[in-house]
């Protein structure tokens, strides 16, 4: 009995999360004309499958799937490298204070990043945009 609980609470909180992507899916498919009425049905009437096609040819995708590519690999290499060496220093060097820095490098992880972002935001006055611009190769 205790199992088919788990199972029903698991199950419904899969369609929980489950649910906006459908809706998601549901959406894509949907015709322009229909997406804002009150009362559309989850199912489309008529998908419309060329809304994909469009949806990568409007705008120059491939530019933006490079420019995240670039920006991404990039940042996944420097944290890479940075935090390798800073383990390296707190696993085999001793120093001084090393325990009060190692408390402060990992209460810094707990941040959410949405508090970095608004610092940086307040910091460049212009918004985190031009903060990427430079990394971003046409």
């Amino acid at each position: 009995m205790k199992k088919a609980l788990r199972y029903l609470v698991l199950s419904a909180l899969g369609a929980v999360f489950l649910i906006p992507f459908l809706w998601m899916l549901s959406t894509s498919l949907t015709p322009a004309a229909e997406v804002m009425a009150k009362h559309r049905s989850w199912i489309p009437t008529h998908p419309q499958w060329s809304n994909y096609p469009e949806a990568l040819t409007v705008l120059p995708f491939q530019i933006f799937l490079k420019n995240t590519l670039i920006v991404t690999v990039l940042a996944i290499i420097g944290q890479v490298a940075s935090a390798s060496l800073v383990a390296f220093g707190f696993a085999r060097m001793r120093f001084r204070f090393r325990d009060a820095l190692f408390l402060l490098v990992i209460s810094t992880m707990m941040i959410p990043l949405t508090k970095y972002l608004c610092a940086m935001k307040k910091i460049t006055r212009t918004g985190i945009s031009t903060v990427t611009a430079a990394a971003i190769i046409r």
